[in-house]
């Protein structure tokens, strides 16, 4: 009596001690998924000539996706290092993250999450083993839509983990192309992703995997647990087989003869072998969640159904292989994939209370990095831009461009301003930043008082800059915008003082319409035509000149010899007096329209002939600059047109 009250006092004190570290692991476990941390991995589709030749240098040049593959396996093992295994941690548990295939929009992505303290460690490694991605922290996405319906389930081992899966050293081809291939077929407005949680465990699982090979190489099975060897049940059916075969059957079950020697068929020899391999790594305890999201709960199914069937690919014959979960709580397992739990609902925790865990080498062929040489699917979000580190030699100080982030690295970008008037260049396509780094740069110059010219043929940069424009230099603002109707600012490209001037600044209108029209249509002749015609509105320093009064001196022969009379320049003088007065009247009726009609889109347009028709500019560029004010030329094609938006541009710069 006394016996079974202490058993009783034993059992109890036991579930107590059990269920309070089971509570406090819970909690732990829930503080570390509220605060984890998001890495975006951007991969590089590296596909051009330098890449490729890059990539021999670094693989043989046999190189086969496993040779790529084995990096992420490499990786896996150094992140291992997070397992601490102090005792402290039976309380607290190990540290887990989880590795990510997210579809957003159409496109395939690529997430690790992690708890906030272990984000250094993450960057530096991935970036130590994949130096060319691009690692952003970014906030927490969603596949789920206000109205739409969501559904997963879990990927689980169908046989203990001790039996290893087929991994990507001996499949054929990359095991992503498949993953990836399942997740193309989703619609824009649908979303999916494969969530693959990892703890590291210490090497308690790999001893008990050895001697599980150990025993099933001597032919007495895998071996049982503890609870095992407990079941009642089992006990029944070996009863029965001893008194159905007799005990001389049960006695000689293990591989050896009456020698002693061991007999082992091949297949078991390779199913052994292979139980070895994985024994030799670290492992993860490891949750799979699939969960997609669409209009309707069966499309969503469908979804999940089609990637789970893609984990087929790692069946082993007389070993492991996937199995998607079949009784479950959506519910937990959706709040478990938000929470980035590495727990199960609690029906998956009674019905499979034991864990899946698997090797480095297993989760790599699970989840790893693309490679545009063998994963090729149109679903794939390529990184658009290279990465590369900044040079040793950068100055301190200037103009601040930007961080250069590289191996998890982070160095400030500098440009000294003698350099900005000399080696500074920006290209690249639309969407890739070049207006945001325009942006920032003209921040600063107008925060450290310095003058600025903006050109801009968009109109949203002058008008995202001038919030950032102290209060202060209100003053210094000059906004030169040609949609403005009701007040047009001047611009006179023929304005000029001195003869060098006036030569020089005729030149330069003929290189405008040279460039507006080509070579071919401005030939010789009318070249010839166009800078005499410069030069002779310019002598007139009464009036002025102005660019839309040069077809009037071929036209209008009164003020053409009104004009004349004022020239100074003997050379111009003599163009009217003997090559023009001897022109034939064919030859004008030729020439004449056909060199006027290049006037006419400026000429007739309101808008553009209000600001070039005036004699005097608006602004002085060259005050503009001595006196360090800010310019800002809002030249929108939208509101002026690409002919009227060319000219301005052209005469501007």
């Amino acid at each position: 009596m006394i016996f079974l009250r202490i058993l009783c006092i034993i059992i109890i004190l036991g579930l107590i001690v059990f269920l309070v570290i089971w509570y406090i692991r819970s909690r732990f476990d829930l503080k570390r998924s509220l605060n984890m941390v998001f890495l975006k991995i951007s991969v590089p589709i590296k596909d051009s000539k330098e890449d490729r030749e890059r990539e021999s240098e670094q693989f043989s040049s046999g190189k086969s996706h496993k040779e790529v593959n084995d990096v992420m396996t490499h990786f896996f093992e150094a992140i291992h290092s997070i397992y601490d295994g102090y005792a402290i941690n039976v309380l607290k548990n190990e540290d887990f993250f989880s590795c990510e295939y997210v579809v957003l929009e159409g496109q395939m992505q690529f997430f690790v999450v992690m708890p906030s303290h272990l984000k250094t460690l993450f960057d530096k490694q991935i970036t130590a083993f994949y130096p060319d991605v691009f690692v952003e922290q970014m906030e927490d996405y969603s596949i789920f839509r206000q109205g739409y319906k969501a559904f997963g389930r879990c990927i689980r081992l169908s046989k203990h983990s001790m039996f290893p899966i087929r991994t990507y050293q001996f499949l054929g081809s990359d095991p992503f192309n498949n993953i990836a291939n399942a997740l193309s077929k989703i619609e824009l407005d649908e979303g999916a992703a494969i969530q693959v949680m990892l703890r590291p465990l210490g090497d308690g699982w790999q001893k008990k995997g050895r001697k599980a090979a150990q025993n099933l190489f001597m032919g007495k099975g895998a071996g049982k647990s503890f609870f095992q060897k407990l079941n009642v049940f089992s006990w029944i059916a070996t009863m029965i087989r001893l008194l159905a075969q007799g005990a001389e059957h049960e006695k000689f079950t293990e591989n050896v003869d009456t020698q002693g020697t061991t007999r082992t068929t091949p297949l078991m020899d390779e199913q052994v072998k292979l139980m070895e391999t994985k024994n030799v790594k670290v492992g993860f305890e490891t949750v799979i969640r699939v969960v997609a999201s669409a209009r309707s709960m069966m499309r969503a199914d469908q979804i999940v159904t089609e990637v789970c069937n893609a984990f087929a690919q790692y069946n082993a014959p007389n070993n492991n292989s996937f199995a998607k979960s079949r009784y479950f709580s959506r519910t937990g397992l959706l709040k478990g994939f938000i929470l980035r739990s590495i727990r199960h609902d609690w029906i998956q925790r009674v019905l499979r209370p034991r864990k899946m865990i698997l090797c480095s080498e297993e989760v790599a062929s699970v989840f790893h990095f693309p490679n545009v040489k063998y994963n090729k699917a149109p679903v794939i979000k390529w990184q658009e831009f290279k990465i590369a580190p900044a040079p040793a030699n950068l100055p301190t100080g200037g103009l601040f461009l930007g961080n250069n982030v590289y191996r998890g690295e982070t160095r400030k970008v500098h440009i000294k301003q003698d350099d900005r008037r000399r080696h500074f260049y920006i290209i690249g396509k639309s969407g890739t930043g070049k207006s945001t780094l325009l942006k920032t740069t003209l921040k600063q110059d107008a925060q450290a008082g310095r003058g600025m010219c903006l050109i801009d043929p968009h109109g949203d940069l002058v008008e995202g800059i001038l919030p950032h424009i102290p209060r202060e230099r209100a003053d210094d603002i000059i906004i030169f915008d040609p949609g403005d109707l009701g007040r047009p600012m001047g611009l006179n490209i023929l304005e000029a003082e001195t003869q060098d001037e006036k030569e020089f600044m005729s030149q330069e209108a003929l290189s405008i319409f040279i460039k507006m029209f080509g070579e071919e249509i401005m030939g010789p002749r009318l070249q010839h035509y166009f800078r005499n015609g410069c030069l002779t509105l310019m002598d007139d320093d009464e009036e002025g000149a102005v660019l839309i009064d040069l077809p009037r001196l071929f036209t209008d022969d009164s003020w053409q010899r009104y004009k004349m009379n004022k020239v100074k320049n003997p050379i111009v003088k003599a163009f009217w007096e003997k090559e023009m007065a001897s022109t034939g009247a064919r030859e004008k009726q030729e020439m004449i329209p056909y060199f006027s009609a290049k006037f006419g889109p400026f000429v007739t347009n309101a808008q553009i002939r209000n600001i070039i028709g005036q004699t005097k500019s608006g602004f002085n560029f060259r005050k503009v600059m001595d006196e360090g004010r800010i310019l800002l030329c809002n030249l929108s094609k939208g509101k002026l047109g690409d002919l009227n938006a060319q000219l301005l541009g052209m005469v501007m710069v």
